[in-house]
């Protein structure tokens, strides 16, 4: 039996869905699908008239520091300075932690050496910074990396992280110039991701692409999808910050793989495709409802009772429990039910 994390970032509401499965105690041959929504939220509290309770088997939310640094720009030169301002948040309620902490920010170069650092003063959460571009450096990438005291302790996962261009003085012009006349063919970096986690053998599976370079920039790119004998089952367009999406139906004990008309070099196969599966995806949006379906290909899972569950920062805030009599099940939730977020 398989099941499916879904992540869909080419719609209005940018959020991550976890589906996992797990018995349920006060309903015999019930499994529980917990569909964890993370949202970006304003500072601002929020009330729901219609509170959903806890969820079966969650105790309280984990909690945890965000740390995020606002800069003046993201590409410099050499003198330069960064001027920045700090945000150190809770993790839970996005509010300013109170109090005095610490705070260290450091530039960093491609071969993990500190060009420099600071140590700020963190007061209610707010904090404002500079590093100076020494002007010997070479001209690249480097890292502006920021921790408190508490996340050091927690580790690197924990730090906050943004790549920072650094060029030669010149104009702009001249600048976009010489990287025209300097690039060579870019190396492609493509990722395939299936709305559900993977894609459904006979069903028509949604997926999202993301193109970038070696560099992490995104490259528009126009993509083919080509069965095992070389036919044109799918095309996809990522014009839009190397973001695009696709559909297609694989069919039993055919293999797929992606072409690049634009770079003959590149081809990538298709993996995780699954004879036996079922998967939430995330259909559309509108003003009045956000519209979700289950679905499956399986005979074997249908008949069965499933909750759908979205939960925001360790809260259940909207649940729904159904019976998968079909192979496909829609579920309509009203946006007044979400958090307000991007």
């Amino acid at each position: 039996m398989e099941y499916g994390a879904i992540f869909a970032p080419f719609h209005d509401i940018k959020y991550m869905i976890i589906l996992s499965p797990k018995p349920m105690k006060t309903y015999p041959n019930t499994l529980l699908f917990l569909l964890t929504i993370i949202l970006s939220v304003s500072f601002s509290s929020v009330s729901f008239s219609q509170p959903a309770g806890s969820m079966p088997g969650i105790d309280e939310p984990a909690i945890y520091d965000k740390l995020y640094l606002h800069t003046d720009r993201d590409y410099y030169f050499l003198g330069d300075t960064i001027w920045f301002k700090a945000y150190y948040l809770d993790g839970q309620s996005h509010r300013f932690l109170p109090g005095y902490y610490n705070l260290h920010a450091e530039l960093i170069d491609k071969n993990g050496i500190k060009i420099q650092k600071q140590l700020l003063f963190v007061e209610d959460g707010r904090a404002p910074g500079w590093l100076s571009i020494p002007d010997t450096l070479e001209p690249g990438q480097y890292l502006l990396r920021a921790y408190s005291d508490v996340q050091d302790c927690l580790g690197e996962d924990h730090f906050f992280h943004k790549t920072l261009e650094v060029s030669k003085i010149r104009s702009t012009l001249d600048h976009e110039k010489n990287v025209l006349a300097d690039a060579g063919p870019p190396e492609i970096d493509l990722a395939f991701l299936p709305e559900g986690g993977f894609l459904l053998e006979g069903k028509l599976n949604k997926a999202g692409i993301k193109t970038i370079d070696k560099n992490g920039k995104s490259i528009p790119v126009i993509g083919e999808i080509l069965n095992q004998e070389g036919a044109v089952v799918g095309t996809f367009n990522t014009a839009y910050k190397g973001m695009g999406e696709t559909s297609f139906q694989p069919l039993p004990e055919e293999k797929y793989q992606i072409r690049l008309p634009a770079y003959p070099g590149f081809h990538q196969k298709i993996k995780h495709i699954r004879k036996k599966g079922i998967k939430v995806e995330f259909s559309e949006a509108s003003e009045e409802e956000l519209m979700f379906r289950v679905v499956s290909n399986a005979n074997s899972l249908l008949g069965r009772n499933y909750l759908f569950a979205i939960m925001h920062r360790g809260s259940v805030i909207f649940q729904k429990e159904f019976i998968m009599k079909d192979p496909e099940f829609p579920i309509r939730i009203s946006p007044l039910a979400l958090p307000a977020g991007i």
